[in-house]
């Protein structure tokens, strides 16, 4: 029943009947990529979780820069490239905005 809502019961785990086959498990997508910046990981990534939550699966999206004691509004802007300020003031990764405005939700 592809397109169905329906959850069936198989071996004492639930599985969504949308995606036969698959389990309540955790999987992990890892967007990589070199130091080069704006070549367009994040609005993949962010892309990317956009449609996997549109067909109904939960996306936690998270950032990691290898910054140590600076952060992106500190840094040359040649060097980082632009600054997303989040709602509590944090001064983040331009990606970081992707995120939100696609995944439409406050990181």
């Amino acid at each position: 029943m592809i397109g169905s809502n329906s959850v069936v019961q198989r071996s004492n785990s639930r599985v969504n009947s949308r995606f036969p086959g698959s389990s309540k498990t955790t999987k992990h997508i890892f967007v990589t990529g070199g130091v080069a910046s704006s070549l367009g990981k994040g609005l993949t990534a962010s892309s990317l979780g956009h449609l996997l939550r549109a067909r109904g699966l939960s996306v936690t999206m998270q950032k990691l820069d290898p910054y140590l004691n600076v952060d992106p509004g500190t840094m040359n802007p040649f060097q980082h490239g632009e600054v997303f300020v989040t709602n509590d003031g944090a001064e983040t990764d331009l990606d970081v905005g992707h995120y939100e405005r696609f995944l439409d939700e406050d990181l």
